[in-house]
């Protein structure tokens, strides 16, 4: 991205990752990338994932990697031994 302001916002909206500019040859317009990683890319995903319509099997990866245990979204089976053990503790 060649604006920097842009990038700051999403910096400051997700309020994670690192904003830095990116080398370019001489003559050429400055770019600035903003980059996460590991569990900072699994709480951008977790934003994302109510909005995403395009890469929506590449955030539902992310966040599968991170949180296996989690229920899949389309999945309506209660598992009632883990509810048990929740609401006895």
């Amino acid at each position: 991205m060649t604006d920097q302001n842009v990038i700051e916002l999403v910096h400051e909206t997700l309020m994670v990752g690192t904003v830095r500019p990116k080398k370019v040859p001489k003559g050429n317009k400055k770019q600035w990338r903003w980059r996460c990683s590991f569990r900072e890319c699994l709480e951008v995903c977790k934003k994302l994932w109510p909005h995403t319509v395009v890469k929506l099997h590449d955030i539902e990866k992310v966040i599968n990697h991170y949180e296996p245990d989690i229920q899949d979204l389309n999945d309506n089976v209660i598992d009632f031994a883990m509810e048990r053990e929740m609401r006895d503790v």
